[in-house]
């Protein structure tokens, strides 16, 4: 599963339930490190190479987070 990470982009249980999925507990936690990654690389805290590092952590924190809709 694919998620976008862009300042403008649906939220991560938004674009999870789109595919069938949820993140239950953990959604609004994730989406908070979603944002403050976002926010640091806005503001030229992060570099590109360590955004990249981040989003794929996220990502797979998101993955073991996903859980079918019942």
């Amino acid at each position: 599963m694919i998620f976008e990470f862009g300042a403008m982009s649906d939220t991560l249980e938004a674009q999870a339930n789109h595919s069938g999925y949820t993140l239950g507990e953990d959604a609004n936690r994730l989406e908070k490190i979603k944002n403050a990654r976002a926010m640091l690389f806005l503001h030229g805290v992060l570099t590109e190479s360590e955004n990249e590092k981040i989003i794929k952590r996220i990502c797979d924190k998101v993955e073991k987070a996903l859980k079918p809709f019942d």
